[in-house]
């Protein structure tokens, strides 16, 4: 994965319009990021003794990973409506606007909307934050 550090004075950000979602936008991409990598490091635990370690570990990442991706959809979907900030994907490189197109799929109306909804809403409310009962007790049985 290539990133691309951009520094910028915030009090001309929080004059743009959409500034907003810029800034969610960045959350959610540094937070995916972390927990990217967070997830990569305990997936490469080595001992054997950490086994344990390793698995819920690489299941804790996966979980708020789930999180950050139901929360950053909707900056997506702001993206997408708004002309100026959809001109700025169309400025990107083709790695980038192929991305941003696979998210969009995943937005009312997209063919991966109904898979999206299926999955990550559901670990996001259920498991990685409220510890539902309701689904331990399913998994459990």
């Amino acid at each position: 994965m290539r990133t691309h550090t951009k520094f910028f004075k915030f009090s001309k950000l929080a004059r743009a319009d959409s500034a907003s979602t810029v800034v969610r936008v960045a959350m959610v991409c540094n937070d995916l990021a972390i927990a990217n990598s967070s997830l990569g490091h305990y997936k490469n635990l080595s001992a054997n003794t950490l086994s344990r370690v390793r698995q819920g570990g690489a299941l804790y990442f996966v979980r708020m990973s789930c999180g950050h991706l139901r929360e950053g959809i909707k900056a997506v979907q702001e993206i997408r409506d708004d002309v100026a900030l959809s001109a700025l994907v169309t400025r990107c490189d083709a790695s980038a606007q192929s991305a941003f197109a696979q998210l969009c799929e995943c937005l009312p109306a997209g063919k991966h909307h109904a898979e999206f909804q299926r999955y990550i809403p559901l670990v996001r409310n259920r498991t990685a934050f409220h510890y539902d009962t309701t689904e331990i007790r399913e998994v459990l049985e």
